[in-house]
């Protein structure tokens, strides 16, 4: 299943770079494992949905409206996908942004902390950090890295 989500988010960030058709567009076809695939595209969304219960959306909603909110203040959109997998919902968003990975880590091991979430992993890797917590509502990470004069954020939230 994270694989078929691992595709499904490629398409979808792939599919939010093209033109924003007004009309839906549905496409039905067989996954791998026989399962109906289904993607919409109404408005400016995409939505991936597979035969065994799991949905995935671009656009249309705002990284606020996770569970766990995902925003940075001054963060530039670059990506937006929500996720439904059997009832468990998951979001992942990417954005650039010009402070240091430092302020970004902090502003996001705050927010975690105030979820009642425990550190699970921080790595420092060359010029990118990782952090990851966990707690009774979800899982969260975060993956800053350099490019160029700003840095790609991509946080990420899965509900349990």
């Amino acid at each position: 299943m994270k694989t078929q989500l691992a595709c499904a988010a490629a398409l979808l960030a792939l599919a939010a770079c093209g033109p924003r058709e007004k009309a839906e567009t549905v496409v039905t076809d067989k996954g791998p494992g026989g399962e109906t695939v289904t993607v919409t595209s109404p408005s400016g969304t995409v939505t991936v949905t597979d035969g065994g219960g799991m949905t995935v959306t671009s656009g249309g909603a705002t990284a606020g409206d996770a569970a766990f909110p995902l925003a940075y203040p001054g963060g530039q959109q670059v990506m937006d996908v929500n996720s439904n997998d059997n009832g468990k919902p998951g979001r992942l968003y990417g954005f650039n942004t010009s402070d240091s990975p430092e302020k970004v880590m902090a502003f996001y091991k705050a927010k975690a902390e105030a979820a009642g979430m425990k550190e699970t992993a921080t790595v420092t890797t060359g010029e990118s950090l990782t952090y990851g917590a966990s707690g009774e509502k979800g899982d969260f990470a975060v993956v800053i890295a350099r490019q160029g004069p700003q840095n790609y954020v991509q946080a990420t939230w899965s509900g349990k």
